[in-house]
């Protein structure tokens, strides 16, 4: 089937863009897709097998190592920014949290004393 030339991402490529999204796909997910992506970020980044991921999930049993909550997503990895040292796995709200706070326990704790400053307590009459 003859396609205009507005189909194509490259007037020279042999594929429409449709097709080549398409055959990039199937080559992804025949790589091992997402899993592979993200095994390949653990050793890249923390310098962690799936394997050993897996393990600190089961430690925690899928939880936040803050909160404690169980997260229907994976949990993050958290790490010290300064030596790269693997802490332990947090929820994305905790882990967003830390890295807010640039990691600073007095920012934290500023961060405590303001809330419970402007926290409205529940008045018995």
């Amino acid at each position: 089937m003859d396609k205009p030339i507005e189909a194509f991402t490259e007037a020279w490529r042999a594929y429409c863009a449709d097709c080549t999204s398409a055959q990039a796909r199937v080559r992804y997910q025949e790589s091992g897709g997402v899993e592979k992506v993200y095994a390949r970020n653990l050793a890249i980044n923390y310098d962690l097998t799936p394997e050993q991921y897996a393990s600190m999930v089961q430690t925690q049993d899928g939880r936040c190592a803050i909160c404690g909550d169980k997260s229907p997503r994976r949990l993050n990895v958290d790490h010290d920014h300064a030596t790269g040292r693997v802490r332990q796995l947090l929820c994305g709200h905790c882990n967003h949290a830390l890295g807010h706070a640039k990691d600073d326990p007095d920012r934290l704790r500023a961060m405590i004393a303001y809330l419970e400053r402007h926290t409205i307590t529940e008045v018995t009459t």
